[in-house]
């Protein structure tokens, strides 16, 4: 909505398949003749015309010889060649299969590695520590009567109590304010709504009720063991660690619904991490924004299904080494409306870094990026 440096890209589907995981993803136009007047069309927002590019046919990826072409010429030039992670690409992959597993999976994986002080090892098993150490519970001081279960009286100070006592097809309601806590979802079918006044009764239409982690360390909502969960009307800020903002793994569904996911610093997937059975669908003015990766994904890092819906729901003004809107692994993109915008890569893929993955885009989906 705030962004005007970005691609039209409209009905367009992209499928990158086969390749070899190592180079980036660079698209090059495809050309046919030109009408003789010219075409508009609305932006995704619906409030500017856009001319159209009657020669934008399709988008066609080179062969891989040309980015080994490429880092010749750098090197010919005393640049400094890219590094092509397909090492890491395969780490992670695995490491996402670990996950799946459980905690003790990652720690067995980790120490079968040659090298268990990589990075993204290092944060799997601060994760995996944390996870069968403690509880993710946080609870803000001093407490008070703030959530319910569906139509019920304030019963409990924070949101993790009300989530640990709620049955499947129940609805937390939690009052508007600010809330210092992590949330574990695991096995579960509910909804999750802030926004509600103080006696869990009424909703306030336009308010949205703020989780922080407080940075203290893991994601500000974890979800697992084939949930099917609904945040709606919700900000979720301050996790760390993998899937700093939501991390969703074992076959779950995850649902946004006018909740922002933002302000999170992760090692992979600082907003979101989507592990390989699972699928997140981002819908009615749900952004993900300023989360900061410390490898790929700063937006979101997708090994499962990834599904944007509508104009005002956004990836941007994430970053990440590659892959700042979104890093893609072996897995699926689904835009249609929504954006991928001003999103910074230190390496490649500034919007989306795609690897062996599905990436469709359509009706009016804007991609723009800052990358070297």
């Amino acid at each position: 909505m705030l962004y005007r440096t970005f691609a039209l890209i409209a009905m367009l589907t992209i499928v990158i398949a086969g390749i070899n995981p190592s180079p980036a993803y660079s698209a090059q136009y495809e050309t046919a003749s030109a009408p003789d007047a010219p075409v508009y069309r609305l932006n995704s927002e619906g409030d500017e015309w856009i001319l159209v590019d009657p020669n934008q046919v399709e988008l066609t990826p080179p062969a891989p010889e040309i980015f080994v072409q490429d880092e010749a010429i750098g090197d010919q030039a005393g640049s400094t060649p890219v590094n092509l992670p397909s090492a890491d690409v395969a780490l992670e992959l695995s490491l996402d299969r670990a996950r799946e597993a459980g905690p003790q999976a990652v720690l067995a994986f980790a120490a079968s590695q040659p090298d268990p002080s990589h990075p993204l090892l290092q944060a799997a098993i601060a994760d995996a520590q944390q996870e069968l150490a403690t509880g993710s519970q946080l609870p803000e001081a001093p407490s008070a009567l703030r959530v319910s279960i569906n139509s019920g009286p304030c019963t409990y100070d924070t949101i993790q109590a009300a989530v640990a006592a709620a049955t499947n097809g129940s609805t937390v309601r939690v009052s508007t304010g600010h809330y210092t806590e992590t949330i574990n979802v695991g096995g579960k079918m509910i909804v999750i709504e802030g926004g509600y006044g103080n006696g869990c009764s009424t909703l306030n239409s336009g308010s949205l009720t703020q989780v922080n982690a407080n940075n203290v360390g893991g994601s500000v909502v974890d979800v697992s063991g084939a949930s099917v969960l609904t945040l709606r009307n919700l900000k979720l800020t301050g996790g760390t660690s993998i899937g700093a903002g939501i991390d969703v793994l074992g076959s779950s569904l995850v649902t946004l619904n006018n909740t922002d996911v933002f302000g999170n610093n992760g090692s992979s997937g600082a907003g979101l991490y989507i592990s390989s059975s699972s699928v997140l669908t981002y819908t009615n003015d749900s952004d993900i924004y300023n989360n900061t990766s410390s490898s790929s994904g700063g937006g979101a890092i997708v090994y499962g299904t990834l599904r944007g819906f509508d104009s005002t729901s956004d990836i941007y003004s994430n970053s990440a080494i590659s892959g700042g809107g979104i890093a893609v692994s072996s897995g699926t993109i689904q835009l249609n409306n929504s954006d991928v915008v001003a999103n910074t890569a230190t390496d490649m893929g500034g919007g989306i870094h795609a690897v062996n993955s599905t990436v469709t885009l359509s009706n009016s989906v804007f991609v723009g990026e800052t990358a070297t």
